[in-house]
């Protein structure tokens, strides 16, 4: 007859999560072996495992004399009530941590949905003035800053426009320095604007302000990357796919054109 499996022996070939730091261990481990966080599941099975080998234990008294047994008795008992006082403190404790987890999320969610009631319309402000160098500023600080400015409503239009940003920047150190480490630099940012057509949830006024913004950047591609049609298309096709050129690819292109050394 096949032997039941323990509760330990069920779990021993799964694997889970942990809920604090994302690391996967054993779904037997009573607790995450990289930050301490416990597995309830698994000590609870752990817990149960030590009453079950406590209980064969019992059985075995019979054959022993009554003071042995007694003895016995006493030390079973003994750590049976040192076990339970050790797994009920580390269940407080993991209780305690949730808690305050939880408590510490929920604050966090509503901290950061106040901030975008104010600041999404301090944004329109920007954006229904016309003022997109504001807007595109004040939406790069809050991205660095940490908030979730993707949820607002023209973030797709202000990605653009930080690209823009970016071209007009590196177009700039590119002509001050004459560095060369700019020119792939140049080269990914400015024939990426080759997309905005192309671009979701941007509505025919933002894509026509886009347009407008680009006319002397891509200007400015032309007459410094003399590429053929075929070659811009190939890296137009990447873009479409992927979403982004790698800095590597564009300077192994230009070396391999002859315009960077």
């Amino acid at each position: 007859m096949d032997r039941e499996q323990s509760p330990s022996e069920k779990t021993s070939h799964r694997a889970v999560l942990c809920r604090s730091c994302g690391a996967e261990y054993p779904a037997d481990s009573a607790s995450c072996p990289y930050c301490g966080t416990m597995n309830l599941p698994a000590a609870e099975t752990e817990y149960l495992d030590r009453l079950e080998g406590i209980r064969d234990n019992l059985e075995e008294l019979g054959s022993l004399t009554d003071r042995k047994a007694k003895s016995h008795l006493r030390k079973l008992h003994r750590n049976l009530l040192i076990g339970a006082v050790i797994l009920a403190l580390l269940i407080t404790t993991a209780v305690i941590v949730r808690t305050n987890s939880e408590k510490a999320e929920a604050e966090k969610e509503k901290n950061e949905y106040l901030w975008q009631r104010e600041a999404f319309q301090r944004l329109d402000e920007a954006y229904e003035a016309g003022d997109y160098d504001l807007l595109a500023a004040m939406y790069a600080e809050a991205s660095e800053a940490g908030h979730r400015v993707y949820s607002y409503k023209h973030a797709r239009f202000c990605d653009a426009l930080l690209e823009l940003a970016a071209a007009a920047e590196a177009q700039q150190q590119y002509e001050t320095h004459g560095d060369p480490n700019w020119l792939p630099w140049l080269f990914r940012d400015e024939i990426s604007l080759l997309t905005f057509e192309n671009r979701p949830n941007l509505s025919e006024e933002e894509l026509d302000v886009l347009i407008a913004k680009r006319v002397p950047l891509l200007e400015d591609f032309e007459s410094r990357f003399p590429i053929s049609e075929e070659e811009k298309d190939a890296f137009f096709q990447k873009l479409k796919k992927d979403g982004f050129v790698p800095i590597a690819e564009c300077e192994k292109f230009l070396k391999e054109k002859g315009m960077l050394e």
